[in-house]
């Protein structure tokens, strides 16, 4: 469990600047005529989806990702009982 104060947004790591296809030249069009539609890659160069998470800056200006469940809130909380990490382990 951890606590952050955020700069900005919580955003999906799938969320994009720019859109998922682009038209390239088609290498065996005739005359040079037409292109194709491909895959842009990722803003890392990467192709294909990023998985399911979240991104945030802090106010430090440190990068988190995070795949778990989150909950935001606009003001500190108090806590009335410790947080407790639970292992269910089942047996097979």
């Amino acid at each position: 469990m951890a606590f952050h104060t955020i700069k900005g947004k919580v955003s999906s790591v799938n969320s994009k600047l720019t859109t998922g296809e682009q038209i390239v030249d088609d290498p065996f069009a005739r005359r040079r005529v037409g292109g194709k539609v491909v895959e842009s890659p990722q803003l890392d160069g990467s192709y294909g989806t990023n998985g399911d998470a979240v991104f945030f800056f802090t106010t430090d200006d440190v990068y988190l990702e995070w795949s778990g469940t989150y909950m935001l809130c606009d003001q500190p909380l108090q806590l009335a009982t410790p947080p407790a990490m639970v292992r269910v382990i089942e047996d097979k």
